[in-house]
């Protein structure tokens, strides 16, 4: 029985309880989701990095060839696309805190789904977006 449940509650009282809470999750496996969250985040991050490294220097450069690479597209095309890498770097970082807190706690940390949720329809509807211009 859950320390947060009053005493003496039927099956029938404690399972109408949990439902009204939503889906029932032991600590363990809010944990092991929050360690697979902190893996997605880092690898969100590492490649959201490494695909900055290398492009972005090519899109300031304005039009100029660095590495046999030009960059053809304009200051909207330019903010759209560091607009999708701070997103894409966002949900990575918000991912790895939202498991953090899961490990840390045992519980499932809604205000960081949530957030990441946000930014996720953010992606798509930037989409969306590039899809109508172009």
């Amino acid at each position: 029985m859950d320390q947060r449940e009053p005493a003496g509650l039927s099956d029938i009282e404690r399972e109408r309880m949990i439902l009204r809470q939503g889906i029932a999750q032991s600590s363990r496996t809010v944990r092991l989701s929050g360690i697979a969250g902190m893996v997605i985040g880092m690898i969100l991050l590492g490649i959201i990095g490494a695909v900055a490294y290398y492009t972005v220097p090519i899109m300031l450069a304005d039009g100029e060839t660095v590495d046999g690479t030009r960059f053809s597209g304009g200051p909207e095309a330019r903010l759209m696309i560091f607009a999708i890498y701070a997103a894409v770097a966002a949900i990575g970082f918000i991912s790895m805190l939202s498991g953090a807190m899961h490990i840390v706690t045992g519980k499932r940390f809604t205000p960081g789904i949530r957030l990441m949720l946000g930014f996720v329809s953010l992606l798509v509807m930037l989409g969306f977006a590039i899809r109508a211009v172009g």
